[in-house]
């Protein structure tokens, strides 16, 4: 595994010119995000869900491919997929969800064990949702605590985002999430046998 400081330079290297658009796509997902507090369950099934899920595809995307379509490939699903990233997105919560009820931190772990979901459903969407769960699960295995301190590098970042009312998360968002996408591609590739034997 790469140290937090490479996937972070990963992350810039990506976001090379791209700071703005992806200030405007995170602006963009969280506008229509906040937007289904007004609609619990099915807004947020059909909405927030799938929303999510492209948020981390966008940044998957443009790190893999330069991609700078970035708001495009928030919405860039067909009906099937769409559906498909939807269920699995809410399983996926619903399983958090239940961890959490034995305690703050089970629900903590299982959110980590869960984090690769979202790329998962872009490179292998034949799978189920289960599968896809499962196989989150076992890659990472052995590297919860590795996310846990990559999230935890970008503590700084937060508390100077909040010194600009908030506006700094516009682009403190993409950073993260192109990071934690460069995490992913690391643990993919060093998890041949495991992801080949499952996938």
């Amino acid at each position: 595994m790469k140290s937090n400081s490479e996937y972070k330079t990963a992350a810039r290297t990506a976001l090379k010119g791209n700071w703005g658009i992806a200030a405007i796509t995170a602006l963009v997902f969280s506008l229509l995000s906040g937007a289904t507090a007004g609609f619990p369950g099915l807004g947020y099934f059909l909405i927030a869900l799938p929303l999510t899920t492209g948020f981390a595809m966008t940044w998957l995307i443009l790190l893999r491919d330069g991609d700078k379509e970035l708001v495009d490939n928030l919405f860039n699903h067909t009906i099937k997929d769409y559906l498909h990233n939807a269920a699995t997105m809410a399983l996926r919560c619903a399983y958090i969800f239940l961890w959490s009820l034995l305690l703050v931190i089970p629900g903590i772990v299982k959110a980590l064990s869960y984090s690769l979901v979202p790329f998962l459903i872009k490179d292998r969407p034949e799978l189920s949702a289960d599968e896809t769960i499962d196989l989150s699960a076992r890659m990472m295995d052995g590297h919860k605590t590795d996310l846990f301190l990559l999230y935890l590098s970008f503590i700084g970042w937060f508390f100077l985002s909040l010194l600009t009312c908030g506006i700094g998360f516009f682009f403190l968002a993409p950073y993260v999430r192109t990071s934690v996408a460069a995490f992913y591609e690391d643990l993919r590739a060093e998890l041949p046998e495991q992801t080949e034997r499952v996938l």
